[in-house]
């Protein structure tokens, strides 16, 4: 009875706001989730950059194997959506994300999907479709069936090598990279206890996407190089064979990568001069209270991601490592 009156409640909340809009409200586990009719659904899996003729996004299409949809949205103009496997869902008029949610929208804690991140397209005839030269694109799947055939202006953080490389195998307990890349530097240096501390207040002990949270805080530390002790912040496991590469920051050489040595809790409570670094930039970074000192390259709005061989850096392929299981270590009670 309570969860019904609950999913009735915010029913009327999203119809006070949208008054317009088909939609229903279920309860799914323990969420509460808006189901949207009148929505083309998932095309906002990457933005082509430029814009594209008929026959140009009917061609681009065949590479995806599912529909296209053409259409015209009054604050973009014409629209086009491709590989999507639903062809009823893209063929009519409907609502569309706009805004793709990309490794930066990630780190500012923006999410990209819903009504408020959604314009309208009016579906066009084919005839009318035809004689139109100008469609801005946006697609469904893996961009990287486009790798090096057309320039994608932005994906999803779900698709980029930044944050698919960071990403561990959930069945095996394995990382996908044999190198852990830091992306932020923290600075100042922290004893055991205080670098506990930072990790408990600035990312929490929640689960964030693919990380595995099965240590109370996300924290690892470790010996880098000769004797550098560092705390690695959104790291939840120890990996056996696997190398550390210091923040790659603008104008700078690449960092050399440098042999590691995790620490146990019983080893690291003796260590009082830590220098934190952010392995995996947490969710909203941007919005919490932090002093860099160094920030990796690609996050700067700059950057280019079209590498020397012509390759998006956003687009490389992630080959999967199969040595570096990660090891399973005593570690404190949560530390508050």
């Amino acid at each position: 009875m309570f969860d019904k009156a609950k999913v009735a409640i915010v029913k009327k909340i999203f119809e006070s706001v949208f008054p317009d809009r088909d939609f229903d409200i279920e309860k799914v586990g323990k969420s509460l989730f808006a189901f949207q009719h009148d929505a083309i659904g998932c095309c906002g899996d990457f933005l082509l950059e430029g814009q594209y003729t008929y026959d140009q996004v009917v061609e681009l299409n065949k590479l995806t194997g599912y529909s296209a949809g053409f259409g015209f949205c009054k604050e973009l103009g014409p629209v086009a959506f491709i590989g999507v496997p639903n062809r009823d869902a893209v063929q009519r008029s409907a609502y569309f994300d706009y805004e793709i949610g990309d490794y930066d929208a990630h780190l500012n804690g923006m999410n990209m999907r819903g009504p408020m991140y959604q314009y309208y397209s009016e579906q066009l005839s084919d005839e009318e479709a035809k004689e139109i030269g100008n469609y801005t694109v946006y697609g469904m799947g893996d961009p990287r069936i486009f790798k090096n055939i057309v320039p994608i202006k932005k994906t999803s953080c779900y698709y980029d090598f930044r944050y698919k490389c960071k990403c561990c195998d959930k069945f095996n307990g394995k990382l996908y990279s044999d190198v852990l890349e830091m992306e932020i530097k923290v600075d100042g240096t922290f004893s055991f206890y205080e670098a506990r501390k930072f990790a408990y207040r600035s990312t929490g002990k929640f689960n964030r996407d693919c990380y595995d949270s099965s240590r109370d805080v996300p924290i690892q530390f470790a010996i880098v190089g000769d004797n550098q002790p560092v705390g690695i912040l959104n790291l939840y496991h120890q990996y056996d064979h696997t190398m550390f590469r210091d923040v790659w920051s603008p104008n700078e050489d690449e960092p050399e990568k440098l042999p590691m040595r995790f620490l146990s809790d019983e080893e690291a409570e003796k260590i009082n001069n830590f220098q934190l670094y952010y392995f995996a930039s947490p969710y909203g970074i941007r919005k919490k209270p932090l002093t860099a000192e160094k920030i990796d390259r690609t996050l700067y709005e700059d950057f280019d991601f079209i590498m020397s061989d012509g390759t998006d850096y956003r687009l490389q392929d992630v080959k999967k490592n199969t040595n570096n299981q990660h090891t399973k270590v005593k570690t404190m009670k949560q530390y508050e």
